[in-house]
């Protein structure tokens, strides 16, 4: 379960320096829209980028705002986390995702520990909803610390499954 915890924390890190400079607006966006077609997110001069961050509601997280975690990553990144929460079941989150996708509605910058399958991944991965961040894991500089992290905590097979879930089979791109 540690090198579970580990694996995530390393991800959310790295996605969280990684979309530094993704805010989020109430504006739906179309996929695959470029940001010159859109109003610009960043932050007014002086003010930390918002990265919003979805995820699974969890009672046991009285505060996600002001925990220890949080507090580290937006130090870490300069950025403002802001959450926005999906059901505390995953088939009910996924649904929830679907339904904002159908709508219209822009999704969190970052979906955390929503299980959705690889397959969900490259079907909406492929659709535009999803940024393909194969780029970043292929910088080592960049995603040092997954990688470290991966390689010194699983053995080969574990590595291979991670990849191959996280990779979609005919373009090489990672959505997730």
């Amino acid at each position: 379960m540690k090198k579970l915890i580990s694996i995530l924390f390393a991800v959310v890190l790295a996605a969280s320096v990684l979309f530094a400079g993704c805010g989020g607006d109430d504006k739906p966006t179309q996929p695959n829209q470029s940001q010159s077609d859109n109003e610009s997110t960043a932050a007014p001069t002086g003010e930390r980028p918002v990265v919003t961050v979805g995820r699974l509601q969890n009672i046991n997280v009285i505060d996600y705002d002001n925990n220890a975690l949080t507090k580290y990553i937006e130090e870490v990144t300069g950025c403002d986390l802001q959450f926005q929460f999906f059901s505390s079941r995953v088939d009910d989150a996924k649904t929830q995702i679907s339904a904002r996708i159908a709508g219209g509605e822009q999704l969190p910058d970052i979906l955390m520990s929503i299980a959705m399958g690889s397959s969900v991944y490259t079907q909406y991965g492929r659709e535009g909803y999803f940024v393909d961040l194969s780029e970043y894991f292929e910088d080592e500089e960049k995603s040092a610390n997954f990688w470290n992290m991966l390689r010194s905590n699983f053995d080969q097979s574990f590595q291979d499954t991670v990849i191959r879930t996280m990779t979609d089979p005919d373009t090489g791109a990672i959505y997730g």
